[in-house]
């Protein structure tokens, strides 16, 4: 990635101005010059990221402009607190330039920042650098399930699980499947622990000794005298049956005998009923005739009393038109004499029709009587005729049942029950005893899976070992030309950090060296990640505290044929005039940089 220019607009104290690059580019100029803002403005031309108080003091608005061959002109331009990027002056976005720097260069923002800056680079905990190298395809984590299993410190049982869970794993094994598997087990253990918890509160040994014989032998012991007690009962219920159905016969026997007993009627004659019905039909037909001649003579006594009325005044019994003074006593005698002798007939008849109603009366009493007997009579054939049936029915009473044999089964089999259920209590104890072997077996297989896996060390950490060995090789032959007593080591026991070791073994951290000690590390470690991602593009910052010897040996390093064909632009900061042109004479072969004066 060769970065061709630089245009500067009202960036901290720089007011206007470009600068054109070339292979190597130093950078002088006294403190506060700018030296360093030309460094981050190719970073900040690139990520769109500016430091606070970026715009000179007193404006409001300045761009940064860089030109990249096979990119363009990529501009950050800032109005009033607003910021804009254009990519040769058509406006676009800060995440469209770094999609194009990822597919043109194959280099993202996050590698923009560490490249172009030695304080970022230091800065970076080992947590970070590690997870850095890992998004930016740095570190292969890759592996097989053989090299897995040869690189962690699993249990025979352990080892089995895992290549049990992984059958068909392909022949690469990535972070994210360790990662993965890891997440897997660690709820696979939080599972089983809880089921341990429960399993053992199940396995508490019971107070009373272990039974004799299994459930499963008394349970068959059981139905076979439960089959016994069947038997036994439907034996009862039929004698209770039968006995029911005797008894009931017995009952109704004695309540048909009870019922002959109680009529106490014979069949009336059949003569005097007849008899009694002809007289009864005689007597209501005598009652008739003398009702209608006592009718008749109640009318003939009513004439007679009339006539003896009119007898009684001068109407003419003619005419009522005519006086009659004929003298009527004999006649009237003769009318009363007659009158007298209908009112004694009729006297008569009424005594003789009272004595008839009297004879009707006793005969319809008499031939209720006889209906009653006749059914009374019938009731007590129907229950004579109902007793020959019952004992036609020749019902014996049923042999008795004995109970005694029941109640001893029973007894046996309540007895049964009680070893049944102790049995099955001890056996679930022990089944739960035994899941608390194969569940703690499982928890303690769960776990050394886990602590090889874990993400903090585990398989992850021999994985970052095994990919960063090349990368401490690299860097120590090149520490050599910088560093002669120094050696780099990688530390990954709290992810990936770089450490320094002395002639003596002694090992240090970065943060412990000397400001010159730790730009030259740095500058190692940037020369590494541009191996790796091709950025060729070296910023060396601040070297203003280098002697003159590690001023010869940077500058001798970077001079080097080849690590200059690793470079399309080398930018130094920091160099004074005097020394750099004492250095570019006494180099061989002789590199003439671009001299940017601040």
């Amino acid at each position: 990635m060769k970065v061709n220019s630089l245009t500067l607009r009202n960036i901290r104290n720089i007011k206007s101005r470009q600068f054109d690059f070339g292979k190597i580019n130093v950078i002088t100029g006294p403190n506060g010059s700018g030296k360093s803002t030309v460094l981050s403005g190719i970073r900040v031309a690139l990520t769109g990221k500016a430091p606070q108080d970026y715009l000179k003091t007193g404006t409001d608005s300045g761009y940064v402009e860089v030109d990249i061959d096979g990119l363009g002109t990529v501009t950050q331009n800032w109005q009033k607190g607003k910021g804009s990027v254009s990519v040769n002056g058509k406006a676009t976005t800060r995440q469209s330039v770094s999609e194009s720097l990822k597919g043109i260069f194959n280099v993202s923002p996050a590698l923009c920042n560490i490249m172009t800056s030695s304080d970022v680079l230091l800065a970076l905990g080992s947590g970070d650098f590690s997870s850095f190298l890992i998004d930016e395809g740095f570190l292969n984590l890759e592996t097989n399930i053989d090299n897995l299993i040869m690189c962690c410190e699993f249990t025979p049982d352990a080892e089995k699980e895992i290549r049990s869970y992984m059958p068909d794993m392909p022949g690469v094994i990535t972070a994210d499947t360790i990662a993965g598997t890891y997440s897997e087990y660690f709820e696979k253990r939080r599972v089983a622990k809880k089921d341990l918890a429960t399993a053992q509160a199940k396995a508490k040994p019971l107070g009373s000794s272990a039974p004799v014989k299994s459930s499963p032998e008394l349970k068959g012991e059981q139905d076979a005298i439960l089959a016994k007690i069947g038997i036994l009962k439907s034996k009862a219920g039929a004698y209770t049956t039968a006995k029911q159905s005797y008894d009931n016969h017995v009952a109704l026997v004695e309540k048909t005998k009870a019922d002959i007993a109680a009529i106490d009627v014979e069949r009336p004659n059949e003569n005097h009923i007849n008899d009694n019905r002809t007289g009864l039909e005689k007597a209501i037909t005598e009652l008739a005739d003398k009702r209608s001649l006592f009718a008749s003579l109640d009318k003939v006594a009513e004439n007679y009393e009339a006539t003896l009325e009119n007898l009684a005044t001068s109407k003419c019994p003619i005419s009522d038109k005519l006086v009659c003074n004929t003298d009527k006593t004999v006649v009237k005698a003769e009318l009363e004499a007659l009158l007298k002798d209908v009112d004694g007939q009729m006297t008569k008849l009424e005594t003789q029709m009272e004595e008839t109603q009297s004879d009707i009366t006793v005969r319809k009493a008499k031939d209720v009587t006889y209906q009653e007997q006749i059914k009374e009579y019938q009731k007590k054939l129907l229950a004579i005729q109902r007793l020959e049936d019952l004992n036609k029915l020749n019902i014996v009473e049923p042999e008795e049942f004995d109970s005694a044999e029941l109640v001893k089964l029973e007894a046996e089999n309540t007895k049964l029950v009680q070893e049944y259920q102790a049995a099955i209590a001890h056996e679930a104890v022990v089944t739960a005893q035994e899941e608390v072997k194969e569940l703690a077996k499982k928890v303690e297989i769960y776990h050394n899976i886990l602590e090889q896996l874990k993400p903090e060390s585990g398989i992850k950490q021999i994985l970052i070992e095994q990919a960063t060995q090349p990368l401490a090789e690299y860097m120590n032959e090149q520490i050599v030309k910088l560093l002669p007593s120094r050696t780099i080591h990688v530390d990954t026991e709290k992810g990936l950090e770089f450490v320094i070791a002395d002639e003596t073994g002694s090992v240090i951290g970065i943060e412990a060296l000397s400001t010159s000690e730790k730009i030259r590390v740095a500058l190692i470690i940037q020369d590494m990640l541009n191996e790796l991602s091709g950025f060729r593009v070296l910023m060396i910052d601040n070297i203003d505290s280098f002697d003159e010897n590690t001023l010869k040996a940077v500058y001798r390093y970077i001079t080097d044929t080849e690590t200059m064909s690793r470079y399309d632009n080398i930018f130094i900061a920091g160099l004074p005039n005097a020394q750099l042109a004492k250095l570019a004479s006494e180099i061989e072969p002789a590199v003439t940089p671009t001299e940017i004066f601040m």
